[in-house]
């Protein structure tokens, strides 16, 4: 099942939303993948960059190595 996220959640048909509206801003964005923090942070100012930022982080995890350290390896 796919996650769908929304900025606009009076736009949905009723159900199809699970949660709050995004009201409190900036957000900021953590990589949270491995055990060390690889460096990567976002900030988004308005309710659509939310979104687009929420994207942006899971293309990012999904070959971030968490901050891993490898020698010899750039």
């Amino acid at each position: 099942m796919a996650t769908t996220y929304t900025a606009n959640p009076s736009g949905i048909l009723p159900g199809q939303v699970v949660g709050t509206p995004i009201t409190h801003l900036p957000w900021i964005f953590l990589c949270c993948q491995g055990e060390r923090h690889c460096g990567w942070v976002k900030v988004a100012n308005t309710p659509k960059q939310v979104v687009e930022v929420m994207a942006a982080k899971r293309r990012h995890e999904e070959g971030c190595q968490g901050g891993l350290i490898v020698p010899g390896v750039s």
